[in-house]
């Protein structure tokens, strides 16, 4: 096989194994992406649970209220008295009510994936410089046999024919 050939084909072999191997970490469907994606379906999920918790609270609230004595009850926490009722008057800060503990939120990892064109671009250049490297390593391993095989004086391979 010709090394033009040879080079061609580890061009070939090497830029689809590098391909390969930056689509599968940087790619659409790659490591980096896929754990972005989790990142936020962990968001999802965490926002789902806080609605479902704070619907089950204004659930349970409406029941409460659809009896008189709720009723009445929540009449008094917003102020109002029934008639006959003894009324005092106490100075209180205001209360926030809020349902939210302190906010242990996932944070959402933003990622961008490479397209396949760029992928395979990057794979090309990569293999361009290693097939270089190979031609000129090659090329050199070459020159220094070519130096060693032409040194006058080397007697040592010489034939000794007996007779």
């Amino acid at each position: 096989m010709s090394k033009t050939r040879k080079y061609i084909l580890m061009f070939l072999v090497l830029t689809l194994s590098f391909f390969f191997l930056i689509t599968g970490i940087f790619g659409t469907n790659g490591y980096y992406y896929n754990k972005a994606l989790m990142s936020q379906l962990h968001v999802i999920e965490y926002e789902e649970d806080s609605m479902n918790t704070e619907l089950e609270a204004l659930e349970k609230q409406r029941e409460e209220l659809s009896t008189e004595e709720g009723l009445r009850d929540a009449a008094i926490s917003l102020g109002y008295y029934v008639e006959g009722d003894e009324v005092y008057r106490f100075q209180t800060p205001a209360l926030q009510e809020s349902y939210y503990v302190a906010e242990n939120k996932p944070q959402v990892i933003e990622f961008t994936p490479l397209k396949p064109l760029t992928c395979i671009l990057i794979a090309a250049g990569i293999s361009i410089i290693v097939v270089l490297f190979a031609a000129i390593l090659d090329s050199k391993r070459q020159t220094e046999d070519d130096i060693e095989q032409d040194k006058p004086g080397d007697t040592t391979d010489s034939y000794y024919i007996d007779g």
